[in-house]
């Protein structure tokens, strides 16, 4: 027999980890992610006792789960891919022994678990049903140590369910989780603008429950709860204050879109590429062609092989035929065109380091795609983490530029700097956004510091009010982005 399966979860476990690779240093931390059918029970048993195992003092070690939990045979147990429910003893993860038990026996010092899980939906698929019933929090505090920091933070009450937010493609909880570890809650931090365990603690029971009513129809309930150590506070980061920038800081500069996409770009070197052989092949010392034709045959079954995937998942979320989709696949290069979108891969050489190979992943929407959003965030998941413009006309002057984000930095905080060589300017606000303006290749680049979803971005870039004389999507969403002088139009 087969679980039902939970909305999301693939999602919430990877959106999960780039929150952790963006809010962590890559030296500092060590983010192991099972999905799928990499996530069998045994899997996530040996993982969990081989990162905890090596912990070390002052190591704080966090576990996030996403999937089906429950209080059944010797406790408080969670699914796995290869749960079976006639065998549930042999085929779950007992949470005492495999998470709480081995950290009691590690040097780490602290310890939070997040459970988006509820028991509805496998008691539905267990012979007998009262052999599980729902998670215990009586047990998990029980099984808390008094010398050292842990935390547990639940999806829902005891004979609640935990229900899906579709419309953020997570999991309610999980979504308003991630925000207040993102740093994008406000009302998460405390007065000294910490994260805190009962800050967390008190946003998740308000925030659910008020989603739940207001935006969905489920007629449950769900009630986050936290079990964490009542005698101290636990603080998990502290986030900057965010000064967001007036509605006309960029009134005096104006830009006319041409074109407009996301776009996420990954870099290696090109001596790790499939199939480089270092007694045959050499590392390039320049910039070439032949360069960038060796790149694309060593990825090109690599890129045929993730534009297959998209092109299955694009038919199945949006219910097409073949003859409604139009596909291209070249040398390490692909496409993948609808009615609302057009997604693009493209293998090259570095354009600014002859040793590197990048693939560049971009996406455009169609006119009247923006109204399928949500659709395409499930398809394409946390893939993105910019926004860029390409501007028609003639480029902005670079002194200028530079004199009037000097200018804004001055007025509302942030920080700025310029490369005259590049020919490029760069604006960081206090949110950590990004603006790049490159005045030789004329455009201009909003970037996070993680992937998101497209609709993320949107309202991330949202907070800038900028402007423009052109409604297209991605300015519309953003408010606008910057104007060129009307003299010339």
């Amino acid at each position: 027999d087969t679980l039902k399966k939970v909305d999301y979860a693939r999602n919430d476990a990877q959106s999960f980890k780039k929150m952790l690779e963006a809010v962590f240093p890559y030296d500092r931390l060590d983010a192991r992610l099972l999905l799928d059918e990499y996530a069998t029970s045994s899997s996530i048993e040996y993982e969990l006792k081989s990162a905890i195992g090596a912990l070390e003092a002052d190591d704080l070690f966090v576990f996030y789960y996403a999937g089906h939990g429950f209080h059944g045979v010797g406790g408080n147990r969670l699914t796995g891919w290869d749960t079976n429910p006639h065998h549930i003893e042999g085929s779950t993860v007992q949470l005492r022994e495999a998470l709480f038990d081995c950290f009691d026996a590690s040097n780490g010092s602290r310890l939070l678990a997040f459970v988006d899980a509820c028991a509805r939906g496998f008691k539905s698929s267990v012979p007998g049903r009262d052999v599980v019933s729902d998670i215990d929090p009586a047990e998990l505090r029980a099984n808390l140590s008094v010398e050292r920091y842990a935390g547990v933070f639940l999806s829902c009450e005891p004979g609640q369910a935990s229900y899906p937010a579709d419309v953020h493609r997570h999991g309610a909880w999980t979504y308003f989780l991630l925000q207040a570890l993102r740093g994008d809650a406000e009302d998460a931090l405390d007065r000294d603008r910490y994260l805190t365990d009962r800050s967390l603690r008190d946003y998740l029971a308000a925030k659910v429950p008020a989603f739940l009513r207001a935006e969905t129809e489920f007629k449950g309930q769900q009630r986050p709860r936290a079990i964490i150590d009542a005698s101290r506070t636990f603080a998990f980061w502290q986030f900057p204050e965010v000064r967001k920038l007036s509605a006309n800081e960029f009134s005096d500069l104006r830009v006319e879109p041409e074109r407009e996409y996301f776009e996420a770009i990954e870099a290696g070197d090109i001596v790790s590429l499939p199939g480089y052989i270092k007694k045959v092949h050499f590392i390039p010392d320049r910039i070439s062609d032949a360069a960038t034709g060796f790149v694309r045959e060593r990825l090109k079954q690599s890129v045929i092989d993730e534009m297959q995937g998209y092109y299955d998942l694009v038919k199945e979320t949006f219910g097409l035929r073949r003859r409604e989709l139009s596909r291209e696949d070249d040398l390490g290069q692909a496409s993948l065109s609808t009615d609302n979108f057009r997604f693009t891969i493209n293998a090259e050489q570095h354009e600014s380091d002859p040793a590197s190979y990048v693939i560049i992943r971009q996406l455009e929407i169609r006119d009247g795609g923006e109204a399928h959003l949500a659709k395409i965030d499930e398809i394409f998941g946390d893939v993105f983490d910019r926004i860029v413009v390409r501007k028609r006309g003639d480029p902005l002057d670079f002194d200028e530029l530079v004199e009037k984000l000097e200018d804004i930095v001055e007025a509302q905080g942030g920080t700025t700097r310029d490369e005259p060589a590049r020919s490029r300017v760069y604006y960081v606000g206090p949110d950590n956004t990004v603006l790049t303006f490159d005045t030789e290749k004329n455009w201009v680049r909003l970037s996070t510091s993680s992937k998101r979803e497209c609709a993320d971005l949107l309202a991330r870039a949202q907070q800038y009010r900028f402007g423009t004389i052109a409604q297209t999507l991605v300015l519309r969403g953003m408010g606008s982005l910057l104007r060129l002088p009307d003299s010339e139009t």
